[in-house]
């Protein structure tokens, strides 16, 4: 019953600000929110009257302040008031006191762990679930401070509340330390994807379809890196006297980091496998065509072509965003994530959102990958109440589900970021075909940008595709590193 009384709440809520959040004079899929009365078999655990009055503690990243505390009742704001829903109805639930404790010194992470571990060596119990950075977070959490997930009690990871993907990628010998999903929102804001200028489409490309071509290619499995070339050549235009520089109209912007690992996602190139016992390798990727060839087209795209404007070299301060040569009108194409919407949707770009492209026609789907900044979460090993704290945890993720994600996913993402009919469409389709790999959800194991993951974006930053032979020079040491770690999760 609850539950129901929760739905209600968020209703009451939800309806005088839906419609607000509508963007650019698109129409919700609904008129109203249909509220059910009849009683629902809840997937959560019951409530234990011993935890009533108990208080759950939560350390997170006081920049990421918006995925866990309201301003205040019915500010308005449809993501505010959908985390006010959730929390108020977990504390509902179980009778227990959600406490939030900002990191102020979580500003890239390299500090954040501390005040975690010091109340983890003290035995204080001080924090019961620690949200933060996935790249630092996740080897951190496997060093036998943090619990493993799959021995919680009352914790269902294989519920769609949680990340299914991430949890297998993220587990080994039937162990995971660190968890994400609906709790999470920047899971859902941090997936790669691509922007699009659509008036510099439709300029370059009247005759061929302009940019609803692109949408269809989208749509009939064709947009693949050799379409998405060719637009980029074609849209390159020096019109300044000095040669290319931040002024002239390139075919593409982007990073030389994250970005480029994205392509290892977009192209379907593992970095390990699983044997049939599940035993953890490292591809050989001096052996990998696809992956050689991958870093060959990419220097070329990034350092040799001249359709490129590379932010991450850029000296040119106010451009130094993901997105900033997209705001200015001057790329046809950026690849970036969806949360980058909402600085374009604040300009009069006509932008779109599609998936990065295929490796080629045959590739089965597109794929999309996290960006390492999203929240991820661990608990501490500490924890003296484990059966509240995992019905906690379990409950908080659910309800996200229930209420956060849905107005994040389906009303801020789809209608207020999304211009148009067919980038809805295409955000549904890089949420829904998300991919992981062990070595880059724990990339930092090997060291800060020194794993194997990190070898195509390294290769693209020095201007070279020298990746077999990069490779070579550092297999032992990446396996070896490998072996060490995977010792924590026996």
């Amino acid at each position: 019953m609850k539950k129901v009384l929760a739905i209600l709440l968020l209703a009451c809520m939800l309806l005088p600000v839906l419609v607000a959040c509508i963007g650019d004079g698109q129409e919700a899929q609904t008129t109203g929110a249909e509220v059910t009365t009849t009683e629902e078999t809840s997937p959560l655990a019951e409530a234990d009257p011993a935890w009533v009055g108990k208080q759950y503690n939560i350390i997170y990243r006081e920049n990421y302040e918006n995925e866990w505390v309201y301003v205040e009742e019915n500010a308005g704001s449809l993501i505010n008031d959908s985390i006010y829903a959730r929390n108020k109805a977990v504390e509902g639930l179980y009778g227990i006191e959600l406490v939030f404790h900002p990191t102020a010194t979580a500003s890239f992470e390299n500090d954040w762990l501390a005040p975690i571990t010091n109340s983890i060596m003290s035995g204080d119990d001080a924090y019961q679930l620690a949200a933060g950075y996935t790249y630092r977070l996740a080897p951190n959490a496997t060093t036998g401070n943090f619990a493993d997930w799959y021995s919680m009690p009352n914790m269902n990871i294989n519920g769609e509340w949680w990340d299914r993907g991430f949890a297998d990628a993220a587990a080994y010998n039937k162990h995971t330390y660190v968890m994400t999903g609906s709790l999470s929102l920047s899971h859902l804001y941090s997936a790669s994807c691509m922007f699009f200028n659509q008036t510099i489409i439709d300029n370059n490309f009247k005759n061929e379809g302009g940019a609803a071509k692109i949408y269809e290619l989208v749509e009939n499995g064709e947009w693949t890196y050799e379409a998405f070339y060719n637009y980029v050549k074609a849209c390159t235009s020096d019109i300044g006297e000095q040669g290319m520089d931040e002024n002239d109209e390139y075919g593409y912007a982007s990073n030389d980091t994250t970005a480029v690992d994205s392509y290892l996602f977009a192209f379907d190139i593992p970095i390990t496998t699983r044997s049939s016992k599940g035993k953890i390798s490292i591809v050989a990727m001096d052996e990998n065509e696809k992956l050689i060839e991958t870093a060959r087209k990419l220097n070329d795209l990034f350092n040799t072509s001249g359709y490129t404007y590379n932010q991450s070299t850029s000296t040119v301060t106010d451009l130094d965003v993901h997105i900033g040569m997209m705001v200015k009108g001057n790329t046809a194409f950026t690849t970036s994530y969806l949360e980058a919407a909402t600085e374009l949707r604040q300009t009069d770009i006509n932008y779109g959102i599609i998936p990065f492209p295929k490796w080629d026609k045959d590739q089965e789907s597109y794929y999309s990958n996290n960006m390492d900044f999203a929240t991820a979460f661990a608990i501490p090993s500490t924890v003296k109440d484990k059966e509240m704290v995992g019905a906690v945890t379990d409950a908080l993720a659910y309800y996200s589900y229930e209420y956060v994600r849905e107005a994040l996913y389906g009303t801020v993402l789809k209608y207020r970021d999304a211009k148009d009919d067919a980038s809805s469409k295409c955000i549904d389709i890089i949420l829904n075909n998300m991919k992981y790999d062990f070595a880059y959800v724990y990339a930092f194991a090997w060291g800060d940008v020194q794993g194997p993951s990190s070898l195509l974006r390294t290769c693209v930053r020095g201007k070279h595709a020298y990746i077999a032979a990069g490779y070579a020079s550092n297999k032992n040491r990446y396996k070896n590193t490998l072996n060490k770690f995977l010792e924590n999760f026996e």
